[in-house]
């Protein structure tokens, strides 16, 4: 099956009333005000749940689980806000969560193409080293002359 029918599949009915259903109830809490991340994060995390009850834990060719979480899906979800067009903000909230719908379930499969994390960054010592930062620096004659 292609990417894309695969994608299609996943943006049903079922997932369409689940994302509408979700919106609707969170501009009912709120008094019918909602700002556009709520709703974006609100958004990706019911699409985020209902795409890992429906693929499960899928692993790769070498075994390796590929493990998809809701936080990701949350977090895919607020940065999809991001790449609306500019009159997309403008337009009304279904215009909204279906881009995010659309935007956290080609996410899901770049991820379960193998693709890693952006996500889920496990940071270890070093990582954050700038040598330009350090003291010292590096090749920075400025910083050299004032240490001595």
């Amino acid at each position: 099956m292609s990417i894309l029918r695969s994608i299609n599949s996943h943006l049903d009915a079922e997932m369409l009333w689940i994302v509408k259903e979700t919106a609707s109830s969170l501009f009912d809490k709120n008094g019918g005000t909602v700002t556009r991340g709520n709703l974006c994060k609100a958004i990706g995390r019911v699409v985020g749940e209902v795409l890992i009850n429906r693929v499960g834990d899928q692993v790769d060719r070498l075994g390796t689980p590929r493990r998809l979480t809701v936080e990701e899906f949350e977090r895919a979800g607020l940065d999809s806000l991001m790449g609306i067009s500019d009159e997309g903000p403008r337009k009304d909230a279904d215009a909204v969560i279906l881009h995010v719908a659309e935007a956290c379930i080609l996410y899901a499969h770049v991820r379960l193409m193998g693709v890693k994390s952006a996500y889920n960054v496990t940071r270890t010592y070093g990582d954050d080293y700038s040598p330009f930062g350090q003291e010292g620096g590096f090749c920075n004659p400025m910083k050299l002359k004032m240490m001595d």
